[in-house]
Order: structure tokens, then C-alpha cells, then sequence
């Protein structure tokens, strides 16, 4: 039978602010005199015959095709800015006429604490900030959709870890429509599905409330386009959340996937039945590598290149690879990008007795459930969405079907018990990955992970050898909290919930006479005579009483009134400073060249950070004799 509609949606946009960040670029604080100054890349547009050959596929929606870049003019066009701690890179593109843009990178390295954004100068809607712990496993990115004809890519680095900074941009894709959005409506995917879709949080959904949660929104990059699709995360007997995500093949069919490109989004749902004024957050994941296909029945295995983290609240989807047919089933997706959706069919599903044409694609007969919808519909881009039996557990995912608007829906299935072991050997067949233990099960259960009790940070404070004692280590950020230092000099925070930033630093204030004589006062003028240079970095910052960046003869006056009690305090300084024991200087024998971190910043927490050691000092103690006990 000839078929009309395959699930998988070309993707032109992708709304761009994620509220999951409270950070902002930069740019957006500049005056339009600054933005207006700003040079772009024109990069072209498609050509005529492209257009017109996917105008004329009757598979695809809407498309962003791929564009390539002349980098030779970068130079000219791209804008560095220096801060006081940070360097800012900024580089514009524009292409005539296009819906949205989005950027393809390769070859990444962000030092820590380097953010990148992307964002559209007129509107200024952005994404990001990304950090390295979101950068795929090959070191390479999608950039997600920012609708308009002009893009820009704004980077923050610290000055001193600019020289590490790399990013090759390896392409462009142009978004636009092909008149399937009503007019002034310049995105696909918030708010675009059709009105009788049915959010996955409404009342109807009884059995697969706590299954949703494995259900991702995946933006399909080739070397062609880029795609929107569904897919969930799935069990394996190990039960050991291996990111395992199970999507259908015809996603990228008779294309070449870019799989480190490819972003798994979860959690982009509404929180109850009615649709959200605006569009919710969402936790993504970048990068991916394929693990196993099959064309027979339209499956796709993938491994994410990083772990789904504890904080993103998701479950593995159960299976069943049984003979029993389904008496309810249920399809989960994201329809045209759009917030999670589900559709019901309450008759027990039928497996099609004969070959369908799929157009891409030449199905075998009885390779496909199928179902006719009491309750919602399908649309483009739930492809590889999962289908579910009555006890929550994937039986097939999505390839497509017969939808008439808002009418009556029929829909197909790959069969997960023929993707089980049909294959020719591990490539071609789910049993090897999903079954790692050789249990031979018939079905598994969803895997709940049990809720981790958060990671720790912990370090030691040194100074001239010796722990610093009762020193104040001060976190702020997603948890509030303060520890002392022991009598080891250790620090430690324990329980902290996991895929949140964090800000630590430390503080000690007593005693500013600790150390601190009128030797040390001699030592400071030696070395601004040139009599004996002081070239240790700490030393320097030591000598700089009153935290102006340099070490002078007005120093020495601050330190003597705190000698003689005429002063209690430094002028704008403490008695003792912290830098990180790992952290390297520009130039030691000036340390007030660039700023240097006197604390710590965690981005996505999601391991133990351990080792966050820092060198004391104690200002105004040039010799070296404070004890840092007291």
C-alpha cells in the first residue's frame, strides 16, 4: 500500500530563549550604535534547485538546509572586546531571506568558565550559555535555531585562558517555511501543534504518566538538513542507565547523520493539560553515536555522548518484545517540535498483514503495529516516538500514517519484538545492547533511578606549606552554605543537588597583624627600589595593602598604621587572600596583569569536585613567618 505521510519533520527554527539559564550574553547590553557597528558573513542562499527539489518532496514540511562558509573574511568581520577579567568574541552572520540560522561546530575546546551564546541583534532572543560540559564527546555542536536572517555567536572567556580557546564553525543552516504557518508566525515548534493534540500531562493519560519522562525531542542534524524527531530513553537488563536512546532510521533516511550534532531535549512538556503561555524550559543533551539500525522495521539505537544527568528527572522506558497485542496503546512524541503530546488508541492494535510502501522505504509485511487514534492525532516530527501497552512498556516506535488534519488517524509502528532479533548480527538488532546480561527476557521494567543525594566539593587551604585553619569557605549559587576550614586546612560541602551552578569563595579576616612587622615593610621598599625584587606572585599580591593592583610606597603607609593601631582594617582588602593552587600567572613576576580567580564557579554540577585547593596569603606578611592557626 502506497504511503502518504512519513512522522519525521524538517526542522526551520527553533525558538531560542531557554529559561533554564539566568545568565545573559553580553550584547545585549550594548548600546545599537555598538550592535550597528557589528560586521556579518553573508553567507548565500539556496539555490533555485534546491529549493524546488524540496518544495517538490511530498514527505517534507519545512527545511533548513545546510550552507557552507567562507571563513576567509572573518578578520574583517569579527569583533574582539577586552574586560577587566573576561575577553569577548563576537561574530555575525546573515543570509538574505531565511526564516532562522543556526551554526554547526566542530573541533570545540572551552576552557572553564568560558560561556557561548547565540542570539538574534534585533529581537535579541538567544540560547545558551553553554559550557564545556555540554560539548559533545567529538567536540562538536548544533547551535539550536535563532529566528531571522542574522545570527551572532558571542563568546566569554577568561583573559587568561584565551589563548586555549578554539572553535572551528563548520557550516550554516538557512531556515525557511514553505507556507504551512499562518502568517507573523516565524518559528516551528512552540504553540505550533495542531489544537486538537493533547498535552501528555491531561487527565487522560492514566498508564503512562511516569514513562513520559523517557520521551526526547531530538533535533536530527544531516550533511544535508536538519530535522525535528522524537525518541525515548530505554532499559537495558544492566539497568545501569546507559543513555540508550531508541528513535526510528527514516529519521535521517538516504542521508549522512551528523550524530555529534544531533541535541536530545527532555522535559519539554507543559506541568498540566493546558498549554503554557510560554515555552517551557527544557534539559538537552548534545552529541550522540549510532549503535545499532534496522530499515525492516525503522528502528535506530543510539548511545548519548554524555550521561543523562540525575537533576533532568528521567526514567529508561521498560519493553516488551512479546507476542501479546496490545489491548490500549498510547503514543508519546513531539509533534512539530512542539511541548510533549500523546495520543490514545483504546481497540487493541493489529500488526499489518502486508508490505507498506513508505515512499523512502519498502516495509515487509508484519513489521508494524497498527493503530486508529481515539484520542489525539499524529504529526510531523513524532517520528521514533514510543509506542506503549497498557503496562507503560515501548512496544514500537513511530514511522508514520494517515492523518486528515484533526479526522481520523491511522499509524505504524516498527515492531520492537522484530527489532529484538531480526538483524543479521549486533548492527542490525536490539538484543545485544538491550540485553547485555544474556537474560533473554520477554519484557523489562522502566527504570526509575533512585534520586542521588547530590555531589560534594572539597579542597584544602594551604599557606607556606601549612593548612590554613578557620577560614570561612563561603558557596552561594543553587545551595547556600558555609563551612570553616579544620585544623587540616579542609573544607567540604556534601549533598549538593546536582545540575545547578555554583560560586565558591573563601574569606579570613582576623588578626591583620598575624605575620606582619616593620621587616616586611622593609622588604616592600627593597623591592620598589630595585634593591631586591620580589618575584614570587603571592609575595606581590601580599604587598598590594590596599588592593589597588600594584605594590607602592602607599602601601607601606597602610601597613604601618594597622602596625601602630592607628588603622583596624586594610583599605579594601582582607587579611587574607585566596588564589586557586592550580591556577597559573600570565606573568608571576606581575600578577596584577589580568585578574585572577580568588574562588571557584560550577556550571551543570554533575561530579564530585574534588582537589579545589588554594594557596593563602596573608597580606602584609612579606617573610612568610603568619600562622595560619590563628
Amino acid at each position: 500500500m502506497k504511503f502518504n505521510n512519513l512522522a519525521k519533520l524538517l526542522v526551520f527554527a527553533l525558538i531560542a530563549v531557554n529559561p533554564l539559564y539566568s545568565q545573559i550574553p553580553s550584547f545585549l547590553n550594548k548600546s545599537a550604535e555598538w550592535k550597528g557597528d557589528l560586521g556579518y558573513v553573508n553567507i548565500n542562499q539556496p539555490t533555485e534547485e534546491n529549493l524546488t527539489r524540496i518544495q517538490e518532496d511530498p514527505y517534507n514540511y519545512a527545511i533548513a538546509i545546510r550552507q557552507a562558509i567562507d571563513l576567509a573574511d572573518f578578520k574583517s568581520t569579527s569583533r574582539y572586546v577586552e574586560g577587566k577579567e573576561r575577553g569577548f568574541y563576537y561574530l555575525g552572520f546573515h543570509s538574505k531571506n531565511a526564516k532562522s540560522l543556526a551554526l554547526r561546530l566542530k573541533n570545540i575546546i572551552l576552557p572553564d568558565q568560558t560561556e557561548l551564546y547565540f542570539l538574534n541583534p534585533v529581537s535579541n532572543e538567544f540560547l545558551g550559555p553553554f559550557t564545556n560540559k555540554d560539548i559533545a564527546a567529538g567536540k562538536s555542536m548544533f547551535s539550536g535555531f535563532v529566528s531571522g536572517a542574522h545570527i551572532v555567536m558571542e563568546v566569554s572567556c577568561p583573559l587568561n585562558a584565551i589563548s586555549n580557546l578554539k572553535i572551528d564553525i563548520n557550516a550554516l543552516d538557512y531556515g525557511f517555511d514553505m507556507n504551512l504557518i499562518e502568517e507573523g508566525k516565524s518559528i516551528l515548534g512552540f504553540g505550533e501543534a495542531l489544537s486538537c493534540e493533547v498535552n501528555v500531562n491531561c487527565p487522560d493519560n492514566i498508564y503512562w504518566q511516569e514513562v513520559r519522562k523517557s520521551v526526547c525531542r531530538i533535533t536530527v542534524v544531516t550533511d544535508q538538513a536538519t530535522y525535528w524527531c522524537s525518541g525515548s530513553l530505554i532499559n537495558n537488563t544492566s539497568e545501569d542507565k546507559h543513555p540508550y536512546v531508541l528513535t526510528a532510521k527514516h529519521c535521517y533516511f538516504n542521508e549522512d547523520p551528523q550524530y555529534d550534532m544531533w541535541v536530545f531535549d527532555f522535559a519539554y512538556e507543559s506541568v498540566d493539560c493546558a498549554n503554557p503561555a510560554s515555552a517551557p524550559g527544557f534539559n538537552s543533551i548534545f552529541g550522540a553515536e549510532i549503535v545499532a539500525e534496522r530499515t525492516d522495521s525503522d528502528f535506530l539505537l543510539v548511545e548519548l555522548d554524555n550521561s543523562v544527568p540525575d537533576s533532568y528527572d528521567v526514567v529508561y522506558a521498560g519493553w516488551d518484545r512479546g507476542s501479546n497485542l496490545s489491548d490500549t496503546s498510547a503514543m508519546i512524541g513531539h509533534p512539530v517540535g512542539d511541548i510533549k503530546k500523546i495520543s490514545i488508541d483504546y481497540d487493541p492494535a493489529e500488526i499489518h498483514p502486508t508490505d507498506l510502501d513508505f515512499g523512502v522505504f519498502l516495509a515487509p509485511a508484519n513489521h508494524f503495529f497498527e493503530l486508529e487514534f481515539d484520542l489525539g492525532i499524529f504529526e510531523g516530527g513524532s517520528s521514533g516516538g514510543p509506542m506503549l501497552n497498557e503496562d507503560a512498556r515501548l512496544v514500537g516506535q513511530l514511522t508514520g500514517g494517515f492523518a486528515d488534519a484533526c479526522n481520523s488517524v491511522i499509524t505504524y509502528y516498527g515492531m520492537f519484538s522484530r527489532s529484538w532479533n531480526d538483524g543479521a548480527n549486533s548492527a542490525a538488532r536490539l538484543k545485544e545492547w538491550l540485553d547485555p546480561l544474556g537474560l533473554n527476557p520477554v519484557t523489562l521494567d522502566m527504570l526509575i533511578p533512585v534520586p542521588s543525594t547530590g555531589h560534594s566539593i572539597s579542597g584544602n587551604l594551604i599557606f607556606m606549606g601549612d593548612p590554613v585553619s578557620n577560614a570561612d569557605a563561603i558557596l552561594t549559587g543553587g545551595l547556600d552554605a558555609s563551612e570553616s576550614t579544620d585544623n587540616a586546612g579542609e573544607y567540604i560541602f556534601e549533598d549538593l543537588p546536582s545540575g545547578l551552578d555554583y560560586s565558591l569563595n573563601f574569606s579570613k579576616n582576623n588578626d591583620l597583624t598575624n605575620g606582619v612587622s616593620t621587616f616586611d615593610a622593609v622588604l616592600i621598599q627593597k623591592h620598589i627600589l630595585g634593591i631586591s625584587p620580589i618575584n614570587d606572585p603571592y609575595l606581590l599580591i601580599a604587598g598590594d595593602i590596599n588592593n589597588n593592583g600594584s605594590v607602592s610606597t602607599l602601601d607601606i603607609v597602610f601597613m604601618q598604621k594597622v602596625i601602630l593601631g592607628i588603622d583596624a582594617a586594610f583599605p579594601n582588602n582582607e587579611s587574607w587572600r585566596f588564589v586557586p593552587a592550580d591556577y597559573i600567572f600570565d606573568d608571576p613576576t606581575n600578577p596584577f596583569a589580568s585578574d585572577f580567580p580568588e574562588g571557584f564557579d560550577y556550571f551543570n554540577l554533575s561530579a564530585d569536585e574534588v582537589n579545589q585547593d588554594l594557596i593563602g596569603i596573608k597580606v602584609g606578611d612579606i617573610n612568610g613567618n603568619a600562622d595560619p592557626n590563628l
